[in-house]
């Protein structure tokens, strides 16, 4: 490993409380940059783009669905903790 600066170190608390308060917005972005820094660092891995996309999917199709299509039933919502779970 080379001495080279990882990223920028982030106070966990301060993860936590923004993470709670935006509505886990804050925690996708800081997911998000963390996986671009570690594959800028490491020069393979996975994306924090291509991180967070099981995240979305997981979270955003159950809850249209529910909206949307009608032969949906409501209870389908809850699968957008398959998402959350994924984080």
């Amino acid at each position: 490993m080379s001495e080279k600066l990882l990223g920028k170190p982030r106070i966990l608390w301060r993860v936590i409380l923004l993470s709670v308060v935006s509505l886990l917005l804050y925690y996708g972005w800081y997911k998000w940059i963390i996986q671009e820094e570690l594959r800028s660092y490491n020069g393979k891995g996975w994306s924090g783009t291509l991180c967070l996309l099981p995240f979305v999917l997981g979270v955003a199709i159950p809850q249209a669905l529910r909206i949307f299509d009608p032969d949906v039933p409501g209870w389908f919502g809850w699968f957008s903790f398959v998402g959350i779970a994924w984080i």
